[in-house]
């Protein structure tokens, strides 16, 4: 595969090499750089991303079947729930305003978009050896997956989220309502609600994960110097570099965090769907009958 695909690039990279070469025409031990010699230099981005491929699929084919099937889920319900899809809507129409406008349906519809294409985006980075970016990814899949969860629960959050356009009314909007704090107290609220079992230790658990994959997201100096080699276990000092991209046995961590997440994600909306009294879940149509189908194998691959 080529580095330079487009041709307008190749003639202007050409054209900065030629220069290079007249001003280093007086050193003979210099080697002059062509475009060939660079595309020959970028193969290596090439070589990494192949091999990195081969070797995630063959170590961590379990965990990425989970997370494939658990974004494929997350599309069908999607699906399922987009008025243009169904016979009967998820919500009333009117939920949220007389007006119809926004429709709730849609607005579930495209978190649940966003939620299934991040979760592709964890599992393609991981198999090119980009564990520092699917982690960074996985920290806004987080924030995403606990917003999801509290505007499909919260008629009043739903509001104040489709309310939140502009920049300077969004920012108030997010310090009010949906802070990564305000998220989790609010998830503790709903599992309370609901009565799942140790709703405190979960809160827990959220913020320590949370605060793990910030350190990814604000490059701190561990995640950074951590993130340069393809680790293989906490005590591995073999030191490969993570250049272009490197399969570690430390992405398998990763992969697992998306997992549990996409699968109690999915978990909340379903007693959502299924318990709040605003709620119909159109059981007959052929589109949910699917997306059901899909829900139940996720337990079942999670033993």
């Amino acid at each position: 595969m080529r580095l330079l695909t487009d041709k307008t690039v190749r003639k202007q990279v050409a054209s900065a090499l030629m220069e290079m070469r007249k001003i280093w025409s007086s050193s003979p031990d210099v080697q002059p750089l062509t475009v060939e010699g660079l595309e020959q230099i970028g193969s290596l981005i090439f070589l990494r991303r192949r091999e990195s491929s081969e070797l995630a699929r063959l170590k961590f084919g379990k965990e990425m079947s989970i997370g494939l099937l658990s974004a494929l889920t997350f599309g069908c319900v999607s699906i399922a729930i987009d008025k243009h899809y169904t016979h009967r809507a998820l919500l009333p129409r009117n939920w949220i305003s007389p007006t119809k406008k926004p429709d709730p349906n849609r607005v579930i519809h495209h978190l649940l978009v966003q939620v299934a294409n991040h979760s592709l985006a964890i599992i393609g980075l991981i198999e090119l050896g980009l564990d520092s970016s699917a982690r960074v990814v996985l920290r806004a899949l987080q924030e995403l997956c606990w917003l999801t969860v509290l505007v499909a629960s919260d008629r009043d959050k739903m509001i104040a989220y489709c309310q939140a356009t502009g920049h300077g009314r969004a920012r108030k909007v997010w310090s009010e309502s949906f802070s990564s704090g305000k998220l989790r107290d609010g998830l503790l609220s709903l599992e309370r609600r609901l009565r799942f079992p140790f709703p405190a230790k979960m809160r827990r658990y959220r913020r320590n994960l949370y605060a793990f994959y910030s350190q990814s997201v604000h490059s701190s100096v561990g995640a950074s110097t951590v993130g340069s080699y393809a680790v293989e276990s906490p005590s591995d000092r073999r030191h490969r570099s993570s250049l272009f991209g490197a399969t570690g046995e430390i992405s398998r961590s990763t992969l697992v965090q998306l997992n549990w997440l996409l699968f109690q994600t999915m978990t909340h909306l379903i007693h959502i769907f299924g318990s709040f009294p605003d709620y119909k879940l159109p059981k007959g149509d052929s589109v949910w009958r699917l997306a059901l189908c899909l829900i139940r194998c996720l337990p079942a691959v999670l033993r």
